[in-house]
C-alpha cells in the first residue's frame, strides 16, 4: 500500500499529502501514517475500524 501511495504523490507533485480514510481505508491511513510520519501533513479519520 506505501508503494502505491508513495507512488501517486510522486507523479501529483504533492510535497506532503494530507491522507482521508474511512472504514477500512481509515486502517490503512493510520498504517501509512504510523510507518511514514514525516511523509503526511496529517491523517484525517473519520470512522476508522482500528480492529
Amino acid at each position: 500500500m506505501g508503494v502505491v501511495l508513495d507512488r501517486v504523490r510522486e507523479e501529483s507533485g504533492a510535497s506532503i499529502p494530507n491522507l482521508l480514510g474511512t472504514s477500512f481505508g481509515g486502517d490503512l491511513a493510520a498504517y501509512y501514517a504510523a510507518k511514514r510520519p514525516d511523509e503526511l501533513s496529517r491523517p484525517v479519520l473519520p470512522n476508522p475500524r482500528l480492529d
